[in-house]
């Protein structure tokens, strides 16, 4: 949905709704986990929420929507980028990391294949990517959800949405750090937390 979203060939749209998804978490975690949301999270939640909407826009105060469609995308992207959050805590406490990266995979590959076949996607690669793929699969995949899982065991649904803000943070470090590429005025004047108190 998300990728779909890009498609009106307006980019700010999917990006700004997406920064819906750590208030749709918010809200289900009290909903459907029956976590409490102290007064003191919104001292952290609040200005972390402003500090990546200030990186990912250039010009954050000047932003504009367009389109129905890559707008209701967008945020149904969130939706389930928020509830993958909250079962993912909810399945986390019950089960082991490794079998819940098993679930994710056994459950997410046949739904791939599925909305392959709805929209069209290709179904073969290239011989040379197949490497890249590869490591993208291990690394930032399977690597990467067992230790998301192995922290949501202990992270309330909450907090974990607001550490998942980090991402924005992360390609401009990386990208400095790699490139010598300088980030927006916004973004070096921001200021976005991924830790809080217990």
């Amino acid at each position: 949905m998300f990728t779909l979203a890009f498609g009106g060939g307006d980019p700010l749209t999917p990006l700004v709704l997406q920064k819906l998804q750590p208030l749709i978490a918010i809200l289900a975690a009290r909903l459907f986990l029956g976590e409490r949301i102290r007064g003191r999270f919104w001292f952290f939640a609040v200005p972390a929420l402003i500090g990546t909407w200030l990186i990912a826009f250039a010009d954050p105060l000047h932003i504009q929507l367009k389109g129905a469609e890559a707008a209701l995308l967008a945020i149904g992207a969130a939706v389930l980028w928020a509830a993958g959050t909250v079962l993912g805590r909810r399945l986390s406490v019950a089960y082991a990391p490794t079998t819940v990266t098993t679930l994710r995979y056994a459950v997410g590959l046949p739904a791939s294949l599925v909305i392959a076949v709805i929209v069209g996607g290709p179904f073969t690669v290239a011989l040379a990517d197949v490497p890249g793929l590869a490591g993208l699969a291990l690394i930032p995949g399977l690597l990467a959800l067992s230790l998301y899982y192995r922290g949501l065991q202990r992270t309330p649904a909450a907090r974990a949405t607001l550490a998942e803000l980090a991402f924005p943070r992360s390609p401009r470090r990386l990208l400095v750090w790699c490139f010598c590429t300088p980030s927006s005025p916004s973004a070096s004047g921001s200021v976005s937390r991924s830790w809080w108190p217990r």
